[in-house]
């Protein structure tokens, strides 16, 4: 194919820089330690001859680089100067599809050439030069624009390239110089150039669009926009959207747009250069050594990280939790004060070094003012959406998350009707899977929604530390921008499509991020606001103290240099307790006094059997308790300050009746001299088809977390498990959902973090899920240990400890102003004097005072008299003590405090009133990296027994593991007074691992906001513009409705005649119900539990002869042997009956297809 792009020329500069002279490579300057342990010796190094070395004069030096060091069939981009129109002649007689112009004065042509095919061109007597020309549009490096400076992605000759894009919006700003500011801001590290044998650090840019944009005082007064484009450099949706729109806004393609720039500023990042030219073999990387033999040449790729770490977006300074085998990126310097312009010289070496880019990035993008909303264009692997929109961590009011959820539903609409088909997409599937094993990721089928939004976990499963997005989101005042922000993820722009250029997959990409930065660009020209409607019923919320956090109170603040050191000496009691009761609890008490120079005592409680339940606390000698462990776990732990030679109290009690046999081991620290120390290491290895293999990393006794990171090489994908040194599997990563994480789709792969890991030797095992290709697994592992009781980030990362001070109580002081009643702090004394009764509901998220009969019989008053009562977080735990007519049956025992990765509801039952208006993705409560809380499995949840909590008259909104994470105790399904739990909501901020920049005092989710709101029986009500356009929950109103959900497994959707399938369906509910399935007439049921089968109308159901609310019931189905029954079957949906079958209900989204070889197996 020919095809003739003609046309005169825009400039008379010949573009063509890719022609420099270069003296011998010295490859010895090169410092090859970075360069993994387990491929470097395998590394064939530059200079070496592929199957075929090229080499002629005709040639520049980095386009024979490109062509002798990347396999014999990959395509180069070419471009061709012929001394005259004779060389396209020859290139038809080859057969070579090629694009030709004559306007630069001389004929060009551009071909992606085949290392046999440079060859035949090169004898061909008219060419006179072959130089690289990767990008879209084919002859920019002359300075020649025929279909636009960015070209449709149908019209394009691949990924717009790095150069490519410098040249492009250089030529664009000259052109539109009053509109478009672009320049660069900073630089990247720089991968090591085999070309020019030096290290090449590419410029960090910013485009900046606007009327006027050149007039600083209008610039800085206008409205601001900021666009994050491929952060990470393999998902190259984000650069390839927003440069087109740049140009389509610049060009009069988008006249909306356009029309907004007198108010509104544009501004476009593209801040990861080297994942970009790492597509380019002469540029040193991870990925570019990993040939047939484990040598060059290879077949490039975009890469994820830089040169100095593997993913940029976990290195942003971020409020809360930073993980120790991170770089933030914090231009303030160690001392956190901004001392000089421009990035402080007191930055930590290694992090100038590794992240030069995300500091240019943080402090330019700190300079702007009215820079308030934001988006994060990245790429995802699969997914069951074309686009997620992720919401970023932080601290959010009423205000400001009607906002922010508003912002998604406007670009949930204009999506769904940008991407209205999906056809151009299920013909690109099979390009751009390569040789990826479809039944992996998914490609069986297409995504079922254009766009849906929620938090970060609830969307990708699961969250990070350090992440640009989140930085973005975080207020001012704590180094953050705090703007209004949202993080894409765009599908089959990662390992999957990202270095297979498919013009219709690109196209809509592009589509779909033009449309979003569009969207985002009109909405931050509309005034959204909130309030929350009463009905005049009015809320109190009880304070306490104990749930304040202060940088004051760190160990290392307090007493500089100094932390807890383990003593040789302790405490040992043992005994035996019970049998209790659920309203007369069994006590054990044991004194002791506190030794000389003793500064904190930690204890441990462990009885048998197992399965009985203790409770254990450490009283001082006026009988306050100091410190409590009330979860259902054997041990039970305490930790406390203490003093030396004062008296204490270790007490032990149990409701259970029953008897259990116990013993308490407790150890002294002295507060003495401490460090704080972090390590960080990285291994890689070559894995082939289906191939699995181990890594390996010693954690010593002292080490206090363990951070791993597993991930494959772009093009590839791998399912993973940490194993700890006794061989016991603690996380497991698996893309195809046949593991725990069970996923509708993959965007990347989970940071591990384990805490206080075991001794030993720990392993990460890594599967290749791929079925004809090898590919690369880096692991990357870090360590924090630290003799402190808080670990000093000064020692542990460079920066000093910003300070705060931090309450959960904050979040009714914001709630507050948008409530038309009164919403009051009351102590726990103004409680016990009889204060509540002047509210209708009250709030209670703590348990402080639950030994205090006189607090718990006001709350029982308050319940009796007709008040409502709402439990959060450990406030859940009064309900054993309490008396009143709702939490009588609910005993001590029926309590578990448990932690989680993230606090959520496993189970949704969407008919409960506090689940009203929320949607089905969102399942998380609150945000755990701003709070402090690590990846470790550490969000608290307060948890009830399920039975227990039917059985005191409950109806269940949400569960998790098993257990009742939110519900409500009231008089009968339509009436909302009463007492109401969500287990988890409000914790107070965690200060046991690093947080260098401070903490947010709570960062309630969406739904979590919801659920607390609906059950104080309020309405929420969103305007634009003054219109409302939406209300969440009804002032005054109540119901629980049935709500029964369900989930299919089955042997598995091959068949050969006569196979039998055994079919589970999982039902979970809040009501007692009958289940059916539908099954294929084709098919017979031969056993599984008591049921019938039958024919209703043309549909054949079995169904099961015993009800459940939750539970799972099972049959066997045998597959049709006929060849003339060789086809795909569709089993269900999954249907349910709550009038033992007078009427049934199907249940969305279970419904399965088999596919049936007509054989049989049993011949």
């Amino acid at each position: 194919e020919h095809i003739d792009d003609t046309t005169i020329p825009m400039t008379d500069d010949n573009h063509d820089t890719d022609d420099p002279t270069f003296d011998g490579i010295d490859i010895t300057r090169r410092d090859f330690t970075r360069l993994s342990a387990a491929t470097a010796g395998a590394l064939s190094l530059p200079g070496a001859a592929s199957a075929t070395t090229l080499t002629s004069g005709k040639m520049t030096k980095p386009y024979k680089y490109v062509v002798n060091h990347t396999a014999d069939d990959y395509a180069v981009a070419t471009l061709i100067r012929f001394a005259d129109e004779t060389g396209f002649a020859e290139l038809d007689a080859l057969g070579i599809d090629y694009r030709s112009t004559t306007a630069s004065g001389k004929p060009h042509a551009h071909a992606k050439l085949e290392t046999g095919e440079v060859g035949e061109v090169l004898d061909i007597a008219a060419a006179e030069r072959l130089s690289h020309s990767p990008g879209s549009n084919p002859f920019w490096r002359l300075g020649l624009y025929p279909n636009g400076v960015f070209p449709d992605p149908r019209e394009s000759t691949g990924f717009v390239d790095y150069e490519q894009m410098v040249d492009g919006l250089r030529y664009l700003e000259s052109e539109h110089a009053d509109r478009l500011k672009f320049y660069s801001i900073g630089e990247s590290p720089g991968h090591y150039n085999y070309i020019s044998g030096e290290e090449d650090p590419k410029d960090v840019y910013v485009a900046e669009l606007t009327n006027d944009v050149n007039d600083e005082a209008a610039f800085e007064d206008k409205e601001k926009v900021m666009f994050s484009l491929s952060l990470h450099g393999l998902e190259r949706a984000g650069a390839e959207a927003g440069s087109r729109f740049i140009e389509d806004v610049l060009t009069g393609e988008d006249e909306d747009i356009a029309a907004l720039l007198d108010e509104v500023a544009l501004i476009f990042v593209y801040p990861n250069p080297d994942g970009w030219v790492a597509k380019h073999p002469q540029y040193e990387s991870g990925w570019q050594f990993l040939g047939p033999d484990g040598g060059a040449p290879v077949a490039p790729f975009y890469e994820r990280g830089t040169d100095g770490v593997y993913d940029p977006n976990r290195q942003a300074p971020a409020v809360g939790w930073i993980d120790p085998a991170h770089y933030p990126s914090e231009p303030l310097g160690a001392n956190l004060e901004d001392d000089e312009p421009g990035i402080d010289a007191d930055v930590p070496d290694e992090i100038k070094e590794r992240v030069p880019d995300q500091l240019a990035v943080v402090e330019h993008f700190r300079e702007y003012r009215n820079l308030n909303y934001g988006a994060d264009l990245h790429g995802a692997i699969f997914s069951s959406k074309f686009v997620l929109g992720l919401i970023s961590q932080d601290q959010f009011d009423h205000g400001q998350l009607h906002e922010l959820y508003e912002f998604c539903r406007n670009i949930d609409l204009t999506l769904e009707d940008a991407l209205d088909t999906w056809t151009t997409l299920a013909e690109a599937q099979q390009r751009v899977t390569g040789e990826l094993n479809p039944e992996v990721i998914g490609f069986e089928t297409l995504p079922e929604e254009a766009f849906d939004y929620a938090g970060i976990w609830d969307t990708i499963n699961y969250t990070v530390s350090g992440a640009l997005l989140d930085w973005m989101s975080h207020p001012e005042e704590l180094g953050g921008l705090g703007m209004t922000t949202l993080d894409f993820e765009m599908i089959y722009s990662h390992i999957v499509g990202a270095n297979v250029y498919d013009p219709e997959l690109v196209r809509m990409q592009v589509v779909g991020y033009d449309t979003a930065i569009k969207t985002i660009a009109e909405y931050v020209t509309r005034n959204t606001t909130a309030t929350i409607e009463t009905g005049g019923a009015s809320t109190a919320y009880v304070t306490t103290d104990s749930l304040t956090r202060s940088s004051e109170d760190l160990s290392f603040v307090e007493n500089p240099d100094k932390g807890f050191v383990e003593m040789d000496a302790g405490e040992g009691f043992a005994g035996t307790i019970g049998p209790g009761a659920p309203n007369d609890r069994a006590t054990k008490r044991h004194d002791f006094t506190a030794v000389a120079d003793a500064d904190k005592i930690e204890a441990s409680l462990s009885w048998t059997p197992p399965g009985q339940d203790l409770e254990f606390y450490l009283e001082d000698a006026d009988g306050n308790r100091i410190a409590a462990a009330r979860t259902a776990d054997n041990p039970e732990n305490i930790a406390a300050k203490v003093t030396a030679g004062d008296d204490y109290t270790f007490v032990v009690e149990t409701y259970v009746n029953a008897v259990a046999d116990y013993t308490i081991d407790a150890t002294y620290y002295d507060y003495a001299r401490t460090e704080t120390t972090t390590s960080r290491d990285q291994q890689s290895a070559t894995l082939g088809p289906g191939e699995l293999t181990e890594f390996y990393r010693s954690v010593r006794e002292e080490v206090d977390s363990l951070s791993v990171s597993v991930h494959a090489q772009p093009g590839t994908l791998n399912a993973a498990k940490l194993k700890n040194p006794n061989g016991t599997v603690k996380r497991r990563y698996d893309p195809t959902g046949s593991g725990d994480d069970d996923a509708e789709g993959a965007i990347g792969m989970e940071e591990w973090t384990v805490d206080d890991p075991a001794a030993g030797e720990w392993t990460v095992e890594v599967e290749s899920l791929m079925d004809a290709k090898e590919g690369e697994a880096i692991v990357t592992f870090g360590t924090l240990a630290s003799t402190e009781n808080n670990p000093d980030p000064k020692e542990a990362l460079g920066y000093e400890q910003r300070s705060y001070e931090v309450s959960p109580f904050a979040y009714f002081e914001d709630y507050a102003p948008f409530a038309d009643a009164a919403i009051d702090p009351l102590t726990v004394a103004d409680v016990k004097s009889g204060a509540a009764s002047g509210y209708d509901n009250l709030v209670v998220i703590h348990d402080d005072a639950i030994t205090d009969t006189g607090y718990v019989d006001a709350l029982d008053s308050f319940v009796e008299s007709g008040g409502n009562l709402v439990l959060t977080d450990s406030g859940a735990r009064l309900l054993a003590p309490m008396k009143n007519e709702f939490a009588a049956d609910i005993g001590g025992e029926h309590v578990a405090e448990e932690s989680f990765y993230i606090a959520h509801l496993g189970e949704r039952f969407p008919g409960h009133e506090l689940l009203e208006d929320t949607r089905p993705i969102q399942q998380e409560l609150w945000k755990i990296q701003p709070l402090g809380y690590s990846t470790g499995n550490q969000a608290p949840m307060t948890l009830l027994d399920a039975d227990a909590f039917d059985a005191a008259g409950g109806t269940v909104a949400g569960k998790t593991d098993g257990k009742v994470a939110a519900g409500s105790l009231t008089p009968d399904r339509t009436t909302g007074t009463g007492i109401h739990v969500i287990g988890s909501l409000l914790p107070p901020a965690s200060q046991a691992n690093l947080h260098p920049f401070g903490l947010l005092d709570y960062t309630v989710a969406f739904l979590g906001h919801v659920m607390l709101t609906n059950a104080l029986g309020y309405q929420q009500n969103r305007f634009v513009d003054g219109e409302r356009v939406k209300s969440f929950g009804d002032v005054d109103s109540f119901s629980v409705d049935p709500s029964v959900t369900a989930t299919r497994d089955d042997d598995g959707d091959l068949f050969t005649g006569g196979q039998t399938n055994r079919v589970d369906l999982t039902i979970a509910g809040n009501a007692d119900v009958l289940v059916r399935d539908r099954f294929p007439d084709e098919w017979t049921v031969v056993e599984g539990d008591a049921n019938t089968t039958y024919t209703d109308g043309d549909t054949r159901f079995v169904e099961f002869t015993n009800g459940l609310e939750d539970g799972t019931r099972t049959y066997f189905a045998e597959a049709p042997s006929s060849l003339s029954e060789t086809r795909s079957y569709e089993f269900g949906p999954i249907e349910y009956s709550l009038d033992d079958g007078g009427n049934w209900i199907e249940i969305p989204g279970t419904t399965d297809r088999n596919n049936v070889l007509g054989a049989d197996s049993s011949l």
